[in-house]
């Protein structure tokens, strides 16, 4: 019988992972350790938050530099661009009007109804007069309209043969 035993048994040694109780040395071990990760986990943390704002920055200036090309590619296809002109405001207080125009081209690009602040009599003293006669106005009115401009001043439209630049208000 004792020929049979080791054929109805059989031991084999292997290794599995299973729970260990820690000594109190290797908890204070593993303590550690997890302070060098909380370490490591900062580290790696602030790295990353640094490496979004340098993302951040470039990605504003790649879309300056986007909306300065899609600026210049609208100037060059209408071949004209939106500057500074001096212009003359001509305060016509029979018709109680105020007549914009270019002082380069000389073009009038606005007539509008006076508020009633510019009406006010006080108001007169303290505005330039303007250098045209009753006749200049009423021809430079009739030019404009005749042009397609209203008299309110919402449609402006300026001969062809004008510089590029327009009028810097509508």
């Amino acid at each position: 019988m004792g020929d049979l035993l080791p054929m109805i048994l059989k031991e084999k040694t292997q290794t599995r992972r299973l729970p260990v109780r820690l000594t109190k040395e290797e908890k204070i071990e593993k303590c550690l350790e997890v302070i060098g990760v909380l370490s490591e986990i900062s580290e790696v943390e602030a790295r990353l938050s640094g490496a979004k704002d340098l993302v951040k920055t470039i990605k504003e200036i790649l879309d300056t530099h986007i909306a300065r090309n899609h600026a210049l590619a609208d100037i060059v296809t209408s071949g004209q661009e939106d500057r500074p002109v001096d212009c003359d405001e001509i305060f016509d207080y029979m018709t109680s009007r105020v007549i914009t125009r270019r002082c380069d081209t000389g073009a009038v690009i606005s007539i509008r109804n006076m508020s009633d602040m510019e009406l006010q009599p006080q108001q007169r003293l303290y505005e330039k007069e303007a250098p045209a006669d009753r006749e200049e106005i009423e021809g430079i009115v009739i030019d404009f309209l005749s042009r397609g401009g209203t008299a309110d001043g919402k449609e402006i439209k300026e001969p062809a043969d004008e510089p590029a630049g327009g009028p810097d208000e509508k």
